[in-house]
């Protein structure tokens, strides 16, 4: 049975290093996972209980990865405190670490101590009256360990069931690994995903079918403008050549030509078309599966109103609040005397921010000064 739960534990750790398959699902689905490990371990060790947590001595607080048998109110005590009565802090001070198994029975004969109190106040009332630990990993000040619990009667943890405890644990810990890595790479990619949702300029992953795989919130407002599809757009202009426009119209599902191109797309609002770059990725492997990434769109509006972050643009170039409305004005492609103007003071007084704009920043004319501040990182730019 040992062997076929360390299959068991074998493949779920492959999956979980799946690509994003398991990411997208969220703690719930990794919670799930463990949940039923759990289950299986508890299944092999005769156990009531089961649960996975880590310890952080640097915040004092313990979380649960996934429990078995342990109450709503059992979970939220046990991950309210810091387990000051919980025998697992005894290993932390210096002896534990990763692979370390150790049992505890109930103390009702008489010994007093933070480990009869434990029982007391948390297995006991759960109807536990043995536990077995096993230290799954140790990072820094945090411990992750798994507690398997029986009740009074099923008899003390000892000699075999140590055994087969220790031999399962380095499945666990694999397990648990891959699963941090999973969850790492999962928070590492949706911050570039939110990062890119962003930006002023509109992104979008298609792949090899033409299907949008992710589409920032700027390219959908601007390709809702439009009446043409995504799969459409990944058509290279020499596949279009020759072509009548209604087949022009039509989506292409062969291989793209170039490696690069530019389409402009003609909006239904009638305001100028919107350009897009179409870059096609580059494959490491020619069989791959056609849900991989395989084109992506930067999508530029010609009439996107260029708002500026006045505050942030003072700081980075050392403006004074009058200099900065005033350079954020001509960056937006405002005159001189109608940015003046706006801002309510004289043709003379405007000149004369103007000036000490180029003195500040090492600029000497209009267009210099303007690309200066159409190159300030997002978020001085913003949409």
């Amino acid at each position: 049975m040992v062997a076929v739960m360390a299959r068991d534990l074998a493949r779920r750790s492959d999956a979980s290093s799946d690509a994003d398959a398991a990411s997208v699902r969220g703690d719930k689905d990794a919670a799930a996972a463990w949940i039923s490990l759990l289950h299986s371990l508890c299944e092999l060790e005769r156990a009531r209980m089961g649960m996975l947590a880590t310890m952080d001595r640097a915040t004092l607080r313990v979380s649960i990865h996934g429990s078995v048998n342990v109450g709503p109110a059992d979970v939220r005590s046990y991950e309210s405190r810091f387990a000051t009565l919980d025998p697992v802090v005894s290993g932390m001070d210096g002896a534990a670490a990763a692979g370390m198994v150790w049992t505890l029975s109930d103390a009702a004969a008489g010994l007093s101590g933070p480990h009869d109190e434990f029982f007391s106040d948390w297995l006991r009332p759960q109807g536990i009256g043995h536990v077995i630990y096993g230290v799954v990993a140790i990072q820094d000040q945090q411990m992750t360990y798994l507690a398997v619990g029986r009740t009074a009667d099923s008899g003390d943890y000892a000699g075999a069931d140590i055994d087969l405890f220790r031999s399962v644990l380095p499945c666990i810990q694999m397990t648990f690994r891959s699963s941090r890595q999973t969850a790492s790479a999962s928070a590492a990619r949706q911050a570039i995903l939110s990062l890119l949702d962003e930006l002023p300029t509109g992104i979008a992953v298609l792949n090899r079918r033409r299907e949008p795989i992710f589409v920032n919130s700027y390219g959908k407002k601007s390709l809702d403008d439009t009446d043409i599809t995504l799969p459409q757009i990944c058509t290279s202009q020499r596949q279009l050549a020759g072509k009548t426009p209604g087949e022009r119209n039509l989506p292409t599902l062969s291989e793209a030509v170039e490696q690069c191109w530019v389409r402009t797309i003609p909006r239904l609002s009638g305001r100028r078309p919107l350009s897009i770059i179409v870059q096609r990725l580059r494959r490491d492997t020619p069989d791959g599966s056609d849900d991989e990434p395989a084109f992506v769109l930067i999508v530029s509006d010609p009439d996107r109103e260029i708002e500026v972050d006045q505050e942030g643009l003072c700081h980075l170039l050392g403006l004074t609040p009058a200099e900065g409305r005033l350079a954020a004005l001509l960056a937006r492609g405002k005159h001189i005397e109608i940015a003046a103007d706006h801002l309510g003071i004289s043709i003379h007084t405007a000149r004369t921010h103007l000036k000490r704009i180029f003195g500040k920043t090492n600029t000497s004319s209009q267009s210099d000064l303007i690309r200066l501040v159409l190159s300030a990182p997002p978020p001085i730019r913003t949409a």
